[in-house]
């Protein structure tokens, strides 16, 4: 986890950036993305 903070969070999203598009640009129509709202990554 991001330990309650979500610049934590967002670094970490910037860091994968190129490697979520790869995944996500092959044969992708729709997208259902889940996060928990404890105050970290998924904040």
């Amino acid at each position: 986890g991001a330990g309650a903070n979500p610049q934590v969070g967002k670094q970490a999203a910037e860091e994968s950036i190129e490697e979520i598009r790869r995944i996500l640009e092959i044969n992708t129509k729709m997208a259902f993305i889940t996060a928990g709202m404890g105050g970290g990554t998924g904040t």
